[in-house]
């Protein structure tokens, strides 16, 4: 498992994902996610209580992952529970991403999707990713940029072409598939509010 410093996990987090992992026959699990601020206070955001399942044939599990919007929190899976084998097989310095690590780790496994088991991701005026809570430091000036950088490419730079090379066996489905992401990620951003999130008080 990879675990970040500022986050939290339910105190059945491990033995939860075993579970699932036993139970779905396979060798992922992630649970699903509450954000909460600096202070471990539940947030309103648009990643609580998704449910990250992929499962099915190595073509359809990574192709719905690529599909999805980068900025809905896909990335997080990378903090479940994985078959030490599997991530045996994978070389963190051939990645610029988190969603690459989950989305090649999906050629050789599937990872069940959770509900019973919550993790915690903090969103904090210093986090480097994720939506900017109400409360951020960065300024309306930096909000500003933020924000068109993201009208005008919703998607990472260079993040395609590596989804791209890493989907072997289904490079020209992914190529078919581009202008659906697109499709995906700007109606994804103009029905989720996508660069703010609230107090739940």
């Amino acid at each position: 498992m990879w675990a970040a410093a500022d986050d939290k996990w339910d105190s059945n987090w491990i033995e939860m994902l075993l579970n699932d992992m036993k139970e779905s026959a396979t060798n992922a699990a992630f649970g699903k996610i509450q954000s909460i601020d600096e202070h471990s206070q539940k947030l309103c955001h648009y990643v609580n209580d998704l449910t990250f399942d992929y499962r099915g044939i190595r073509w359809y599990r990574q192709l719905k992952y690529f599909l999805q919007f980068e900025g809905a929190g896909k990335a997080n899976p990378i903090y479940g529970l994985w078959n030490t084998a599997d991530l045996r097989e994978i070389k963190l310095g051939n990645y610029s991403y988190d969603y690459l690590i989950v989305f090649d780790l999906l050629s050789k496994t599937e990872i069940a999707g959770s509900s019973e088991s919550i993790f915690y991701k903090r969103i904090h005026p210093d986090a480097a990713g994720g939506g900017m809570h109400k409360n951020s430091n960065k300024g309306i000036n930096a909000t500003a940029r933020i924000m068109l950088r993201h009208l005008v490419n919703p998607i990472p730079d260079g993040l395609i072409s590596e989804y791209v090379r890493l989907a072997s066996g289904n490079k020209a489905l992914l190529i078919v598939a581009l202008p659906f992401k697109y499709l995906v990620a700007y109606c994804f951003m103009i029905s989720n509010n996508r660069f703010f999130s609230k107090d739940l008080s």
